[in-house]
């Protein structure tokens, strides 16, 4: 499963004046993408909370205790207009140790990010990785979804 998207797109990728923000104000662009993958979980019949911002990402959060899953935005490549969302889902100790793959709710998650990034006009690109390569519109191979096949 490719939990982790690699978008060229039209938001904006300036960073503010530091030296005239307060310091609870975001320090990176991103607030605009996660306000909208939040949409569009929200757009899936999900319950979402966040965006909350926690240097260098925005994260959203779905579901509670072994099955929460956390959705990081963040920009790559300000230059290039290259942002990642990656969605995880958190596994307690036991379920690591035993073996359990990732909660069912990833499904649910990567299928709403996947459909609203699908729909947005100012998403150019997107390319989908299990593990995020260094350049990830370099001569990579990718999926074009979070599902095989």
């Amino acid at each position: 499963m490719n939990t982790i998207v690699a978008i060229r797109g039209d938001f904006d990728a300036g960073f503010p004046d530091l030296k005239a923000l307060p310091r609870d104000v975001d320090r990176v662009p991103g607030r605009e993408l996660a306000d909208l993958v939040a949409r569009w979980l929200r757009q899936g019949d999900l319950v979402v909370e966040g965006p909350e911002y926690a240097e260098p990402f925005f994260i959203l959060r779905h579901g509670g205790g072994r099955e929460q899953i956390e959705v990081l935005c963040s920009i790559y490549d300000p230059q290039a207009g290259v942002w990642v969302v990656e969605a995880t889902g958190r596994r307690g100790l036991l379920s690591r140790l035993l073996g359990r793959g990732q909660p069912p709710a990833l499904s649910g998650v990567l299928a709403a990010l996947h459909e609203g990034l699908g729909r947005e006009p100012r998403v150019r690109e997107m390319r989908w990785f299990a593990r995020l390569p260094a350049d990830p519109f370099g001569p990579v191979a990718f999926g074009s979804g979070p599902f095989p096949g």
